[in-house]
């Protein structure tokens, strides 16, 4: 079947050839010191290529469709790319029922009066997330915690104009170029996130942000490592590279802005599924911010999720 290739999918062609995917896999494999990696590359490769070719038909027909089906085939298409991610790190990935699970819960009846951006996905033990967070972010297990839709807007940069204009307020702080890896950054983010200069040292020191302090109102960050796209944690990266701080309390444990993503879509596309008549009403009437922070996030994470693992298959 011949793919149309879209912009975001442009650095997913070398993709498009089985020997490629081989050769790649390989790579990883002996990197990570598997047992039998040329034998397996050779069985994954062509399931790695397929992953990748399936993500891009959902992607391309949620790029034509209309906003009520939107959800549903981006979402579908980041889970591809996303077992793309994990057979690169885990050559026997599934490995049994449980990793084919969203790993994820909701509501299933909404309240009335429901708000979206007050609307909570809950972690469950296994799954899909579970695995993404342990073999591509090498994190801990957060099973049972629950996270805001709002909260998980906040971890996406894009959003951040957008949360301006309806609220008259922001949840991060421009990093503003100095000279090579240093930035400036005001001084009132140790207020908004109620932490002492040094505290906000060590959270960074451990990313290798050194902080200085500085005569005017401004901190200077200087970064000792380029930040990579797929995980600049603790900062923020918008797509044009554009750095920020978060100045939101809970900064400090929240997880890589792909998960946010991903729980974002999984939430959105079981509304779009099962709680048609709220759907169609928020679509139809507009009579709260959620169809504004819905439909921008969504013209966001078509175009940026692809980019992000774009750049993991490369550089992670």
């Amino acid at each position: 079947m011949s793919l149309e290739v879209y912009p975001m999918f442009y650095d997913y062609l070398p993709f498009e050839s089985t020997s490629y995917c081989q050769s790649y896999l390989k790579s990883v494999y002996v990197k990570h010191s598997f047992d039998e990696a040329v034998s397996l590359s050779y069985k994954n490769g062509l399931s790695f290529s397929y992953y990748v070719q399936h993500s891009q038909i959902y992607y391309q027909q949620a790029l034509k469709a209309p906003y009520e089906i939107k959800p549903m085939l981006i979402y579908y298409g980041m889970i591809q790319l996303l077992k793309a991610c994990l057979i690169r790190n885990n050559p026997y990935y599934p490995e049994n029922s449980n990793d084919l699970a969203h790993g994820l819960s909701t509501r299933k009846r909404k309240k009335q009066n429901y708000v979206f951006l007050q609307d909570s996905v809950r972690i469950q033990q296994h799954g899909l997330f579970s695995l993404i967070l342990d073999h591509m972010f090498h994190m801990k297990q957060i099973v049972g915690q629950s996270f805001t839709m709002l909260s998980l807007m906040k971890m996406i940069p894009e959003i951040g104009h957008l949360y301006t204009r309806l609220t008259h307020s922001h949840f991060h702080y421009p990093l503003i170029p100095r000279n090579e890896g240093e930035f400036e950054v005001s001084k009132k983010i140790i207020d908004d996130l109620c932490i002492s200069k040094a505290r906000l040292n060590r959270i960074l020191s451990h990313h290798d942000i050194i902080l200085a302090d500085n005569a005017s109102d401004v901190f200077v960050l200087t970064l000792k490592r380029p930040v990579p796209f797929f995980n600049p944690q603790p900062l923020q990266m918008r797509q044009d590279q554009q750095l920020f701080i978060s100045n939101q309390r809970d900064y400090p444990s929240q997880i890589p802005e792909l998960l946010a993503h991903y729980l974002i879509l999984y939430n959105l596309s079981m509304i779009c599924r099962y709680e048609t008549d709220w759907w169609y009403d928020l679509l139809s009437q507009r009579d709260s911010n959620d169809i504004s922070y819905i439909k921008g996030f969504l013209d966001i994470t078509i175009n940026k999720v692809p980019a992000i693992i774009a750049d993991y298959l490369m550089n992670g």
